[in-house]
């Protein structure tokens, strides 16, 4: 007869939050925090929007490092200036390795007074 063998099983049913939006005047990066890591395969540019100051900004590339990343960085066309407000929007959901999708749309502002040292 065989050892009777106990195992423990954990879903993961809490989704993907955006925690922050960090953008420094002069950095055309803008790097979007989650609070968990969010599939890369997930993640494109169509999935976000930007304005610089209330106008749209064109998103160039959104990046995200590895299989899964709680930081996705978004190249946008222009940098902000200084005490100007950066937002984004998550439009589109993201999603994470438990299959979990992202709340959409949902807008972020980053705080002012950030310097592009503030990023790394």
């Amino acid at each position: 007869m065989s050892p009777e063998v106990t195992r423990t099983v954990v879903v993961d049913s809490s989704t993907p939050v955006v925690k922050a939006v960090m953008a420094a005047p002069g950095s055309s990066v803008v790097s979007v925090i989650l609070n968990k890591p969010v599939i890369c395969s997930s993640v494109n540019a169509g999935n976000f929007s930007v304005t610089v100051d209330g106008a749209p900004a064109t998103l160039v590339v959104a990046t995200c490092m590895g299989d899964s990343d709680a930081v996705v960085g978004l190249g946008i066309s222009r940098a902000p200036t200084p005490g100007q407000a950066v937002k984004v929007s998550l439009d589109r959901p993201v999603m994470d390795d438990a299959g979990n999708r992202s709340a959409a749309p949902v807008v972020v502002t980053s705080p002012s007074g950030l310097t592009p040292s503030d990023l790394l």
